[in-house]
């Protein structure tokens, strides 16, 4: 699962960085680590967003990233998960202003 990616990541991250993490999953019982990835985020002072609900019920779009992360065009961008999310997420990350080099995957198939 991607998560658990992102959890290595945040216990590598100077304490100094400020971190935002974007979980998504179908139902809140599938978020896994949470309690990890809330305490990690929260000693960087960073936060933690968590979108629950079908894959359709929300799209990663460049407006959405925006809403989530407003400096986004500012930082690195590590994505995790399944080809098809990894795909959308950097393409709509790269129309909010991202640059490719600030672009990190991890995709894994289901």
């Amino acid at each position: 699962i991607g998560v658990t990616a992102i959890r290595a990541l945040l216990e590598d991250l100077p304490p100094s960085t400020r971190p935002t993490v974007i979980i998504r999953a179908n139902e809140e019982s599938q978020v896994a680590l949470r309690e990890e990835i809330h305490e990690l985020a929260r000693r960087r002072n960073g936060n933690v967003r968590e979108i629950i609900g079908p894959l359709e019920s929300f799209s990663f779009t460049p407006g959405t990233l925006l809403e989530l992360v407003p400096d986004l065009a500012k930082r690195d961008l590590y994505v995790c998960g399944p080809p098809g999310l990894v795909k959308t997420v950097g393409e709509a990350a790269r129309r909010a202003g991202v640059a490719r080099s600030a672009l990190h995957f991890e995709e894994y198939a289901l």
